[in-house]
């Protein structure tokens, strides 16, 4: 998957290239007309909020366990830790007019989640959440957080021999859709490289997703094999409030994620004053100022009305993510070759078929997230 994502990141530089445009609408607009640049837009804004609104969770249940790990604050809970963040830390942030200053923050942001995936691998190997050898960490879990390796099938129940993998992959597949997703950024990533050829720009699309491959696949993995079917959408949860490796683990991700929130709450902001077509002369900093305030103000709404940090990342990979990574990119690079040589014939017939299979599995996993939910 990542390397089916990091093709289509790629192929919307290379699209910018052909069209001399620097920004996707641009690029849409130049290869398939105007019709259909506002919905384009639209898709382009509503994509990075949800990523916002995945932080805005993320960071909800990470400082409520903080505050009452590290502040003996016990009585903390999500909606006032969440409160506290977005106030103290994500509103300045978001009012930045030059986010150059949290470009070396990018690196914490590595590292953390680096962390994140050794540390998983240590707590597996060494037993402390093993339910067979009583691990030290399990009596600190409610039951629903516990590892549990059995499943319902039809009525029945599976040991850890067997599990139900289509339905549940699927599922699984329109999550990767949101972690991958970043193509929205793509012009502006490929615009600001230096020396921006293509050649080095592979480089950087094929390092960034294969790193982030490798990290993904630890996560998830050593994530299932020590919870299980109880393995929670956000997998720190799964980890004791009283475990000092999850506890830093804990504070290098809640940095990083404080880090990267401008990064991609820019994008939706920029997404909104391109879809209403604002004028540069009307961007002012007050208009800005306001125009994130209310945007933040919404996606702390919607993080403290849901809990469920899997179907959102399922529901928003699933459709948004499809569109703005398989469908969108696919269109734009077949319309920058209106004479083809064969060789792009070739390349646009296999874009589309990688299109047709993320559009299927888009739609499948959706239809899964939400009769289960």
């Amino acid at each position: 998957m990542g390397a089916i994502f990091g093709y289509y990141f790629l192929l919307i530089g290379r699209t910018n290239r052909l069209t001399l445009t620097t920004t996707y609408r641009e690029a849409w607009e130049s290869t398939k007309g105007e019709e259909g640049s506002f919905f384009v837009s639209l898709v382009n804004a509503t994509k990075p909020f949800l990523a916002n609104l995945a932080y805005s969770m993320i960071l909800a249940d990470t400082f409520q366990s903080l505050f009452q790990v590290f502040f003996k604050w016990e009585s903390c809970t999500r909606t006032v830790a969440l409160l506290v963040v977005t106030v103290v830390a994500l509103l300045p942030l978001c009012l930045l007019k030059n986010l150059k200053v949290l470009a070396p923050t990018s690196i914490i942001g590595t590292i953390g989640f680096c962390m994140c995936a050794i540390v998983m691998v240590i707590r597996y190997f060494d037993g402390t959440y093993s339910m067979e050898n009583n691990g030290r960490f399990i009596k600190d879990l409610p039951d629903h957080l516990k590892p549990s390796f059995i499943v319902e099938v039809e009525g029945n129940t599976n040991d850890s021999g067997s599990y139900i993998l289509w339905p549940r992959l699927l599922f699984f597949l329109c999550m990767l859709n949101e972690a991958f997703v970043a193509h929205y950024n793509a012009p502006r990533f490929y615009t600001e490289l230096k020396n921006n050829t293509i050649q080095r720009f592979t480089i950087v699309v094929a390092t960034s997703f294969g790193l982030t491959s490798i990290i993904y696949f630890i996560v998830t993995s050593f994530g299932f094999l020590t919870f299980g079917t109880n393995a929670d959408g956000y997998i720190l949860n799964n980890y004791s409030v009283h475990d000092p490796l999850a506890n830093f683990v804990r504070v290098s991700i809640a940095i990083a994620l404080i880090c990267t929130y401008p990064v991609t709450f820019v994008g939706a902001r920029d997404g909104v004053l391109d879809m209403f077509s604002v004028p540069i002369e009307k961007q002012t900093s007050t208009n800005l100022d306001m125009l994130s305030v209310i945007l933040l103000t919404l996606a702390t709404i919607l993080a403290l009305i849901f809990h469920d940090l899997g179907m959102i990342s399922a529901v928003g990979g699933g459709t948004l993510g499809t569109i703005v990574v398989f469908i969108f990119p696919t269109l734009m690079f077949r319309g920058a070759f209106l004479d083809m040589l064969s060789a792009e014939k070739y390349e646009v017939k296999f874009s589309l078929i990688l299109m047709y299979f993320g559009i299927i599995i888009g739609i499948i996993g959706v239809w899964i997230a939400l009769i289960s939910y």
